[in-house]
């Protein structure tokens, strides 16, 4: 007889095109996971061959997966979400590498070694950063599990980053080392404290968006701050919504609220005045200044990236740009 708490209660998977000679690896993938019950839309354009492992265990009300992999993108679609049982919310760990969430038009960076909320009975998209190494757990929360502590409270979207502080940021490291060791005896134990953590850490933020949100006066005077601190950390590549927040001592969440209410996003307004000193520095540098060089200082991940944001901002790529001005 097996026990309840042992080992075995882990599956492991491992795919690679070495073990798929007559077929593409990224298909089989798909046909993999195509029973798993959080249903998803997958896409992989790299020209590498694509490769995933996998080791994941069922909880009661929940599930835990942490899987090495290379860098792909994953949507949850109205569709997806249609074909599939309610899911709840999900808590991913980066532990190496990282992914940009995007959600309710709202970005979210997840960097390495940072925890990630969100909620999966929703439409999102995830896209993996380029990095010489991925690993990533996802913990699932059913929505009937994660209550409010009062009847008239409910989970609005929880979109964001994990103080890595909170004791919830170090239940999830700590279930991540417990299913790499398969460690069925507590397994359901740290599962069960992380739910309980998840609970209280975002009625607590959300609470507090509320209570900031009381006053429109300071909600304005908070706006009029963040743009001045955007514009002095236009160069900082740790400037984002949640680097702004953790600054004024706020949530993610209302950053993104405060940018809401006037038509943008943070993320976007913070790209945009990078690509408006971008633009100068092409017109006024003496020298030619070399484009790598120019993504690199306005915090670009790479030379592609910018020259498709400069494009889609002003309708030129940056040496056309440039050119125009000079000629």
């Amino acid at each position: 007889m097996k026990r309840h708490g042992g080992a075995d209660r882990f599956q492991l998977k491992s795919i690679h095109q070495s073990e798929h000679p007559e077929k593409n690896a990224f298909d089989v993938f798909q046909e993999v996971i195509s029973d798993f019950p959080v249903r998803c839309s997958f896409d992989y354009d790299a020209d590498d061959p694509f490769h995933t492992s996998w080791i994941n265990a069922d909880v009661k009300n929940g599930a835990v997966i942490r899987w090495q992999c290379a860098a792909h993108t994953t949507e949850r679609t109205e569709s997806d979400i249609a074909d599939s049982a309610p899911s709840g919310y999900g808590i991913l760990h980066a532990l190496a590498g990282g992914a940009q969430i995007t959600q309710d038009g709202q970005e979210l960076l997840v960097r390495p070694g940072s925890v990630a909320l969100y909620d999966l009975d929703r439409p999102l998209r995830v896209d993996m950063l380029a990095a010489d190494e991925r690993d990533f757990m996802l913990v699932t929360i059913p929505h009937s599990v994660a209550r409010a502590s009062e009847p008239t409270e409910k989970f609005k979207s929880p979109l964001r980053l994990v103080d890595r502080h909170l004791p919830l940021f170090q239940c999830v490291d700590y279930l991540s080392g417990v299913l790499a060791m398969k460690s069925g005896q507590e397994l359901d134990h740290v599962f069960n404290a992380c739910t309980s953590l998840f609970s209280a850490s975002l009625l607590s933020a959300q609470r507090s968006d509320a209570s900031a949100a009381g006053s429109t006066g300071a909600a304005k005077d908070l706006f009029k701050k963040l743009l001045l601190r955007i514009e002095l950390e236009i160069d900082n590549p740790l400037l984002s919504p949640h680097w702004l927040a953790q600054q004024f001592g706020v949530s993610p969440r209302y950053i993104h609220k405060l940018f809401a209410n006037e038509g943008m996003t943070c993320q976007a307004y913070i790209n945009g005045q990078r690509l408006e000193h971008a633009k100068l520095d092409l017109v006024n540098s003496q020298a030619k200044i070399r484009i790598p060089t120019l993504a690199h200082r306005w915090c670009f991940s790479d030379p592609s990236s910018f020259s498709r944001a400069f494009r889609n901002k002003f309708g030129c790529t940056p040496g056309e740009y440039r050119n125009k001005r000079r000629s």
